[in-house]
């Protein structure tokens, strides 16, 4: 009984580690809104040269919000960061990280440009007026990984959210409980 109880304890613990590594570290090392800016135009580029078709859908997109080098790691608990620019329109407008914790079997460490194009106004709007946002929770979407030889069918353009994973690297096994929340970085003073 009493090994029972520590054990329970102990995952308490490694959970709370977890999830303190994925919710204090990456703030104290954020990049910069310029590196973040940089970043995000070149994953963007990227992504059109891997995925021709893709830029049909930046055309059509309201926004898109690019999260260029996203990583995830873990080990039973994981946890994962990135941040990126959210553009509307070809111009920088905002600025955004995401942050996840996951609990479950789960071994290795990946990472990969995550860009996410919101196809309507109201996907937008539920995005951008959101406290924090999370996948699966506040939106419908269709993933396309150019990596894996992702196709794009006419059915993805009827999506309000299309989210497009490009330059993954890492090898990561996963079956676990995931989530991944977008919250607004607060700009810059200088």
């Amino acid at each position: 009984m009493r090994i029972a109880l520590q054990a329970k304890l102990a995952w308490l613990l490694i959970a709370a580690f977890a999830i303190g590594l994925a919710y204090a570290s990456p703030a104290a090392a954020a990049p910069s809104f310029d590196q973040i800016d940089t970043r995000s135009k070149v994953a963007l580029q990227e992504l059109f040269k891997a995925q021709p078709k893709a830029k049909e859908f930046a055309n059509r997109a309201e926004a898109i919000l690019v999260i260029p080098h996203y990583s995830r790691g873990g080990l039973i608990v994981g946890g994962g960061y990135g941040a990126g620019a959210l553009m509307k329109g070809g111009r920088i407008i905002d600025h955004y990280e995401v942050r996840s914790g996951s609990f479950g079997l789960q071994a290795g460490y990946m990472e990969r440009d995550q860009i996410i194009m919101f196809m309507t106004p109201a996907a937008l709007q539920s995005f951008t007026e959101g406290k924090d946002w999370e996948f699966g929770v506040d939106a419908s979407f269709a993933v396309i990984d150019t990596g894996l030889g992702g196709t794009i069918s006419v059915a993805d353009l009827n999506v309000p959210v299309v989210v497009f994973v490009n330059n993954a690297s890492g090898l990561m096994g996963s079956v676990a409980l995931t989530a991944d929340q977008y919250v607004r970085m607060e700009p810059e003073t200088k």
